[in-house]
């Protein structure tokens, strides 16, 4: 880990608690948004069957299983996939309340490593969305750059992690990638031939590997214990 020069974080339920602060109230809106434009059900039974589709399989896409699960009612004239995207838009695609915290140890751990290394971060979902939460956390000048990867044109983190490398000078063995989700920072960065470290807490803590390259050369539960994995 002495060749590190350059760190890249994940922004949800890695540098702030995604999970417990904004998941709960907008599970709720999208699945009214969902109910009111034609989905068989109401919004608690919504709520309860998105819980239980995801605890089961977080690979899952839980907006097109609702359809699945509920079907549409007579009067619903949109197609599954169009229903589907309503949810999908209300989730993503959300205003964030100001009142968002970072986790007591971010702004600590940021500051050490700013000094040390080039930090960089990498955020899939709504660009809109994610820039406000950057905002209201007021993490932003952290970091020599912010990406921002449209999760609904099915963008991955593979560009924005090139174009670190590109900005950056560094050699993929130069880069850790820090993060919540194995099947995207971790997964990205080990195919890259960056080093992995997953933070397995929040949304998507119970989410495992399901392949080798899902698999990161470190695990922690919590950004607090970053610089004590690295020893430095």
């Amino acid at each position: 880990m002495n060749s590190i020069k350059t760190v890249i974080f994940d922004l949800d339920d890695t540098l702030f608690d995604t999970w417990g602060q904004l998941v709960g109230p907008a599970t709720r809106e999208f699945c009214q948004a969902m109910v009111e434009a034609g989905l068989n059900t109401d919004v608690n039974s919504a709520i309860n069957a998105k819980d239980a589709l995801f605890k089961a399989d977080p690979r899952r896409n839980y907006f097109a299983a609702l359809v699945e699960t509920f079907g549409k009612r007579s009067e619903c004239f949109l197609s599954d996939e169009e229903l589907e995207q309503v949810g999908r838009r209300a989730y993503l695609q959300r205003k964030v309340e100001d009142w968002i915290t970072p986790f007591e140890a971010t702004i600590p751990t940021l500051t050490y490593l700013r000094t040390r290394y080039q930090l960089f971060l990498v955020t899939s979902g709504s660009p809109d969305t994610q820039e406000q939460k950057i905002r209201f956390l007021g993490i932003h000048s952290y970091f020599a750059n912010v990406f921002f990867v449209d999760s609904a044109k099915g963008e991955t983190k593979q560009g924005a992690f090139a174009s670190i490398l590109a900005q950056s000078a560094s050699s993929p063995q130069s880069v850790i990638s820090v993060g919540d989700r194995v099947d995207r920072e971790i997964k990205v960065a080990n195919r890259m031939g960056m080093w992995s470290c997953h933070i397995q807490r929040g949304e998507f803590a119970h989410l495992q590997p399901s392949q080798d390259d899902e698999h990161p050369h470190y695990r922690i539960e919590c950004i607090s214990q970053l610089i004590g994995t690295w020893k430095l």
